[in-house]
């Protein structure tokens, strides 16, 4: 193995990757080795299947020599995720919730360097899993053969990995150096940080373009110094005697409290060599032999542990017997902290937390750098194995639970939201990135966070240039709509507001069943119509759109039914009475349409109805009629939300199961989103018209919960969940000003992610009275909304 003269030189002097060949796709390394790699999503969870999965690509007969490294990295990178979400809002008006993205986006930047909340001590990462195959070639550059062998074994590791779902990219020289520069260049300083795409330099190897030129590497006893970054490494004394498929996805931290894990940023890597068989058995059986005899020896007696010894043996034979590769492991942990009180508690917190695990650490002394490089990508060294001591025998298969695969769920792709992971993780989630359809569920506890949560989500789609409603009772978009300059329209007894719902019919025979499902709900606000009844409420609403077209009333339709021969057709005339001109509520239906939704944010506050339930109803049910049809006659390219908080209540009486899930089907087609906000999950299941949307709307966003909520919806099957599941749903939780916890629900799959702000942002969706009175003061003055919270933040001693 290399050794080292120097305590301080240039990194690039004992890295070993040289080149990469774009055209066939493998890198060359200067120890007589070729390989590949992929690029990795960590599987977010075990369905069992993975293990076999792997096990079938990696039982194969190996070269002699091969070394395969997966590697489970934590970057400060998370460029990408942000430039996106910033490129997303290039073309949208730069207002106050484009402001409130770009104040995000500096705040996760930052929460890269320093923790993101005072609790946690949760910093910002992306978490990558890189797996690196290389193996021996007879020359410094491979053969026609040995390319034929890497290009054979590249696609069937792809192959199995895209059925394994971790969406495998091969690794280029350019992904390289940007996944090297990001392990090795970290800090507020790092090239990689002016957000510009890496690209190699064909005039060096590319061993020597990964190092920041103000960059050297400092070797002591137990740490290393990479810049201004201090590095230590811990080696694996023992496994954990039983490990099944998925125990590694704790690796980072604890899945069902987020309260314990590796908060510093690490790399996990796990080595495993393939020796030449035979060779490597029989020297195995010889060691088994030897276990044998002393097991059953007079020194039983004295050291118990030969008995486990042999056990073990027995244990890694009969895998062998039964046709399994025979290979050698080393699993190291680095982690990386920026100064040496928060390295010594990063290592220490590692071997404890990884100890709950049954695993048993020890702080690498005296070897550090050696093991250091052995743990990077490509690094492993086959002359390591022999003067480190830190590779252990064994089958694949007992390999195969222990590899650093996992992670917390990414979120479903597009950066439209930003959430963080209790792992740190950074999370990208939009409505739209669904197959099926965008709309969504919000259940929340009081106290729980929604309000910031819904006030978030509306920013994110504003600031991209999306059109938004919501309807409430409770004027808690009021602030929020007047920040965005946007029309806050409520319903008081001195203001004319006329909701006809006919002269904004496109399509009769498209639109009839919406048309229908309103009129049954003015006219029957408790008891639902008998079929007969509304089979003759469809005929004479045919016949009077024949007649009139968007011109005709209410009165119309009533004047058509009770001429109809059948009382109890007339019935349905009489029940529309208080709809009619001459009704108290006929105000609202006829004459004019003068509701105006061209402003890109609309807050429709039903509040002043509060006292006329039926009536509050039916104008829910017309606002969100026309909200379609405003959706249908704009830009089918734009998206569309309608968020429906307090309001909803009002759909769980009457029949209106029908108009709701027909409703929520048709937003799908105009590119539209409905978000339905409640208390509970059991509340959408209490009514009709509740399981009508929760079995319309992909997403579901659940904040913290009741245990005894939770025990209901386990026990009545009405969430997808394993019963881990529901352990992780009864955790989820809110720290009062520090973060809410969200356990996403999609049909890309499920996580718990954490919804921190910035400070503007904060103040921008505030309620508080003190927040309220500083920023109007400067409002008053004349300053916009964005000018007033930056003026409170510097009066505050916060950097706006």
């Amino acid at each position: 193995m290399t050794t080292f003269p120097k305590a301080n030189f240039p990194l690039a002097d004992v890295l070993s990757v040289i080149s990469y060949d774009e055209e066939k796709k493998y890198f060359v390394m200067d120890d007589n080795t070729a390989g590949f790699a992929f690029l990795c999503r960590p599987l977010p969870g075990s369905d069992g299947k993975e293990g076999d999965q792997l096990k079938s690509v990696l039982k194969q007969a190996w070269p002699a020599g091969t070394m395969i490294n997966f590697n489970l990295i934590s970057s400060q990178n998370i460029n990408d995720q942000v430039n996106t979400m910033l490129r997303m809002r290039m073309h949208s008006p730069d207002n106050i919730a484009h402001q409130a993205v770009k104040s995000r986006a500096t705040y996760l930047f930052n929460g890269t360097l320093e923790p993101i909340d005072d609790f946690s001590g949760i910093k910002v990462r992306e978490i990558l899993s890189l797996i690196t195959v290389k193996f021996p070639i007879a020359e410094p550059l491979p053969s026609e053969k040995e390319i034929q062998i890497i290009s054979e074994l590249r696609s069937q590791f792809d192959s199995t990995f895209k059925t394994i779902g971790f969406c495998p990219v091969a690794l280029t020289q350019n992904l390289y150096l940007e996944v090297m520069a990001s392990i090795l260049n970290q800090g507020p300083n790092a090239s990689w940080r002016d957000r510009m795409a890496q690209e190699a330099d064909d005039d060096k190897p590319l061993k020597a373009q990964i190092l920041d030129y103000d960059r050297t590497v400092e070797v002591f006893s137990d740490h290393l110094k990479i810049g201004d970054t201090l590095v230590k490494t811990l080696s694996v004394k023992k496994f954990p005697r039983r490990v099944v498929q998925g125990s590694a996805a704790w690796y980072l931290g604890d899945l069902l409290t987020g309260n314990n894990g590796i908060r510093e940023n690490c790399l996990i890597s796990f080595t495993v060599y393939f020796p030449e068989q035979q060779a490597a058995k029989d020297k195995m059986n010889t060691k088994r032999q030897w276990a044998n005899n002393q097991a059953y020896g007079p020194l039983l007696k004295f050291v118990p542990k030969l008995g486990a010894k042999k056990q073990g043996m027995d244990d890694l034979f009969k895998e062998i017997e039964e046709g399994e590769a025979l290979v050698k492991c080393n699993m190291t942990v680095v982690v990386f902290a920026n100064d040496r009180d928060r390295l010594v508690r990063a290592s220490a917190e590692a071997r404890n937390y990884l100890g709950i695990r049954q695993f048993s650490f020890l702080e690498d002394k005296y070897f550090v750098f050696p093991l250091f490089l052995n743990a990077l990508p490509f690094g492993a060294d086959a002359n390591a194995i022999g003067e480190t001591y830190r590779y252990k025998s064994m089958a694949i298969t007992q390999a195969l639970p222990l590899l650093p695969i996992y992670a917390d769920w990414k979120g479903t792709g597009s950066p439209m939201m930003q959430f963080v992971s209790r792992n740190g993780q950074l999370m990208s989630y939009c409505l739209f990135d669904s197959e099926t359809n965008y709309n969504a569920t919000v259940a929340a506890q009081s106290g729980s966070g929604k309000s910031f949560l819904v006030n978030y989500l509306i920013t994110a789609y504003q600031s991209s240039g999306a059109q938004v409603w919501v309807i409430d009772v409770g004027r808690s978009y009021e602030k929020l709509a007047k920040a965005f300059d946007g029309d806050f329209i409520e319903f008081k007894k001195d203001v004319t507001i006329c909701l006809n719902p006919f002269e904004l019919v496109q399509d009769f025979s498209e639109e009839e069943d919406v048309l229908i499902g309103l009129l049954c709900a003015m006219a029957a606000p408790t008891v639902a119509l008998l079929d007969l009844q509304v089979a003759g409420l469809r005929k004479h609403t045919s016949d009077v759109w024949k007649q009139k077209g968007r011109a005709m009333q209410i009165d119309d339709v009533e004047k058509s039914l009770l001429a109809d021969p059948d009382s109890r057709i007339q019935d349905v005339g009489k029940q529309l009475y208080p709809f009619t001109t001459s009704g108290m509520y006929g105000k609202y239906f006829n004459g004019k349409n003068n509701v105006d939704f061209k402003n890109p944010f609309t807050v429709l506050e039903l509040e002043e109805l509060k006292g006329r339930k039926h009536l509050q109803q039916v104008v829910l049910l017309q606002l969100i009629y026309q909200i379609q049809q405003a959706m249908f006659l704009g830009d089918r390219d734009r998206q569309k939300i309608v968020v429906i908080d307090e309001a909803w209540s009002l759909l769980t009486e009457g029949d209106v199961a029908k108009f709701i899930e027909h409703g929520y089907r048709r937003f799908r087609k105009y590119n539209g989103s409905a978000i339905t906000v409640t208390q509970s999950v059991n509340d959408l299941y209490a009514s009709p018209t509740g399981r009508a949307i929760a079995e319309n709307s992909a997403n579901t966003f659940l904040l913290g919960q009741k245990d005894d909520a939770i025990n209901l919806i386990k026990k009545e099957g009405r969430l997808p969940l394993s019963d881990g599941g529901f352990s992780i749903l009864k955790s989820v939780h809110t720290i009062r000003g520090q973060y809410s916890e969200i356990f996403f629900m999609t049909e890309g799959g499920s996580g718990v992610g954490r919804l921190t702000v910035d400070d503007f942002s904060k103040l921008l969706y505030s309620t508080t009275p003190k927040d309220v009175h500083d920023i109007n003061m400067y409002v008053n003055q004349g300053m916009t909304t964005a000018d007033g919270i930056n003026a409170v933040l510097r009066d505050r001693g916060v950097s706006a």
